[in-house]
């Protein structure tokens, strides 16, 4: 069962964020990673109708670092609240393996983890990084 406020973000088409400690070149930095929905024109202020039809709408993943939120490591906007979704949680479990080696102090193993998740965030950058059916 989900908790109330995943039920209650989700009902209400809220940002969800998540901020999470990996190794990179010897050091630990946070990643901060979200979901958002989408509109053509949003952060510009510009009002819906006069949006330009080129701009991808639907739901935005995004994965910035915490010290630098204007660098994104990888951003994506996907037509649906599922798979926008679905695409945050399967980045978050990536994400929190890694955080749980940092906290353990493996960090030759995080590092590999991290280059690893790094990796997925290029991979993931032209195409889903979920299964089109919104399983892993």
């Amino acid at each position: 069962m989900k908790s109330h406020g995943v039920w209650a973000s989700m009902m209400a088409g809220q940002t969800s964020q998540k901020t999470f400690r990996v190794a990179e070149g010897g050091d630990v930095v946070e990643i901060v990673l979200s979901v958002y929905p989408d509109a053509k024109g949003q952060d510009a202020g510009i009002p819906p109708e006069e949006a330009s039809s080129a701009e991808p709408e639907g739901w935005a993943v995004s994965v910035a670092y915490k010290s630098a939120p204007d660098t994104f490591l990888f951003s994506r906007t996907l037509p649906t609240e599922r798979e926008g979704r679905g695409a945050f949680d399967d980045l978050v479990k990536s994400a929190a393996e890694v955080e749980g080696l940092v906290r353990q102090e493996k960090f030759e193993e995080a590092e590999t983890a991290t280059s690893k998740l790094m990796d997925q965030f290029k991979a993931n950058s032209g195409e889903t990084p979920i299964l089109p059916t919104g399983q892993a």
